[in-house]
């Protein structure tokens, strides 16, 4: 069952799921996910206090909401296939990768209405962020960080609040790691005390390190758009939901959200390896 789950989402289901689960306020965002440079991509297992934490969340929400059911089907292998397309195409499910007659748009923007148009707007303003200050650009040769790039040194925003590489408006350098474990743990102050533990968790990776430095970046950039950089990252630490987090209230045009994704897959990890 494992395999075909896997067949019908590209490998993807985690964190399809889990990203919308963050944005609602119901888990951690699974940033350490995203990131090319996470020690053992080949394992995908998490390392670091947070990730850990964040899998956690995430198979805990499954474990109560989620209940897996399957059809017995009076067919042989060869038609199989046929009619689990058919019934993709039946139920349209929010989080079928591989037979859905479109791949506009991805699960994360899908599905809710005007009722949830936040919780969307939210996924789009923190994911499109974070790959604009502390994503790679896959064009180059190489991983190369574009905000260390003389030119991209400033971000800006445009008048729904996402963000550009046009008309540098607002500094989004990041911070040092010094910085950014001293800005953490200020901001997990009320947070839950799991929470509050896995940011001061002092056991060391490999080099010495008590998190991975690209994911405390990112971490930092998903907020970097916000007024109050700090305020919005406590907001995420204390898992606020999407209608009391900083973000923009809705959605730009279709247009801008896709060249929003298409900049997010050119600068982050979408799909585990071995996805498509």
């Amino acid at each position: 069952m494992r395999q075909r789950l896997g067949a019908h989402v590209h490998n993807a289901f985690w964190q399809d799921l889990a990203e919308i689960l963050a944005c609602r306020g119901q888990i951690l965002f699974p940033w350490w996910f995203r990131d090319p440079e996470y020690p053992n991509r080949s394992n995908i297992v998490p390392h670091t206090p947070l990730a850990k934490l964040c899998q956690n969340q995430a198979v805990g929400w499954q474990r109560r909401n989620v209940r897996w059911i399957w059809l017995a089907c009076d067919t042989g292998r060869r038609d199989l296939e046929a009619v689990e397309r058919e019934l993709v195409r039946e139920a349209d499910p929010l989080l079928n990768r591989a037979h859905r007659i479109t791949q506009w748009p991805p699960a994360q923007l899908r599905g809710g209405g005007a009722a949830h148009e936040r919780l969307r707007a939210r996924w789009l303003w923190q994911v499109s962020w974070a790959a604009v200050v502390a994503g790679f650009d896959r064009a180059e040769e190489g991983p190369v960080r574009w905000f260390r790039q003389s030119a991209r040194e400033t971000g800006s925003v445009d008048d729904d609040g996402y963000p550009t590489t046009q008309r540098p408006t607002r500094a989004t350098r990041l911070p040092s790691r010094r910085e950014l474990e001293r800005t953490f743990k200020h901001c997990a102050r009320l947070a839950s005390r799991d929470i509050r533990a896995a940011v001061t968790d002092t056991t060391a990776d490999a080099r010495g390190y008590p998190y991975h430095l690209a994911e405390l970046e990112l971490w930092w950039a998903a907020h970097a758009g916000a007024a109050d950089v700090h305020a919005a990252l406590a907001a995420s630490l204390g898992l606020a939901d999407e209608t009391s987090f900083p973000a923009p209230d809705k959605l730009p045009a279709e247009a801008r959200q896709r060249d929003l994704v298409r900049r997010i897959k050119r600068s982050l990890l979408c799909v585990p390896p071995g996805g498509s």
